[in-house]
């Protein structure tokens, strides 16, 4: 979410993580979320983060390695987080691949005997990761539009982002329909045993 209060621009961010497990069970969390809020005015930045990790530490010593870049001011700092926060995206969205694919590989197996149960977790999972990411796709892309919202010098940064973040629900996307195709497999599987 993007909103725009005259000098003040706040936005409010879903992070997102990949939750490590040995196996896929009918409880295990995948994906873990938390919240990033941005406010942008001409001469400041602030950020707020709940839930999430203290990942910011990490975008700030970026930034720190590319004056050219943090001279550009406030908005620098703002499409560095945005910029970090989807690729965290991305990573996450590979991670769940993983967990897809071995999901797979173990559905048509010769011993399958996998629990429906794990396939509608992962589902559930996706669908919070889903939530976290889709709603940040209209506003970026409202915000890119607005000539008067952004620093015309920042504005191409703010696209690469819109296009990662593009790619990434597409992925999402894509996931989703192959986690359909194993549950209608392994249902024609447990129809026919």
């Amino acid at each position: 979410m993007v909103r725009w209060h005259a000098d003040l621009t706040l936005f409010a961010l879903r992070t997102t993580r990949y939750v490590e497990h040995q196996e896929l069970t009918e409880t295990s969390e995948v994906v873990e979320s938390g919240e990033v809020l941005i406010f942008v005015s001409e001469w400041f930045v602030i950020t707020v983060r709940h839930g999430a990790q203290d990942v910011l530490a990490n975008v700030r010593a970026g930034l720190e390695q590319r004056p050219h870049l943090l001279r550009q001011g406030p908005w620098s700092v703002a499409h560095a987080v945005c910029d970090w926060l989807v690729d965290s995206y991305l990573d996450v969205a590979t991670a769940v691949e993983t967990d897809i694919e071995d999901l797979e590989e173990f559905v048509f197996s010769r011993d399958a005997r996998s629990r429906i149960a794990n396939i509608y977790q992962l589902k559930r999972e996706l669908m919070e990761f889903r939530r976290a990411v889709a709603p940040l796709q209209r506003p970026l892309a409202r915000l890119i539009d607005d000539e008067h919202a952004l620093p015309t010098e920042i504005r191409r940064y703010f696209r690469d982002v819109n296009d990662h973040l593009i790619r990434t629900i597409e992925q999402i996307t894509a996931h989703d329909e192959l986690l359909n195709s194993i549950l209608q497999a392994r249902l024609a599987q447990v129809s026919v045993d």
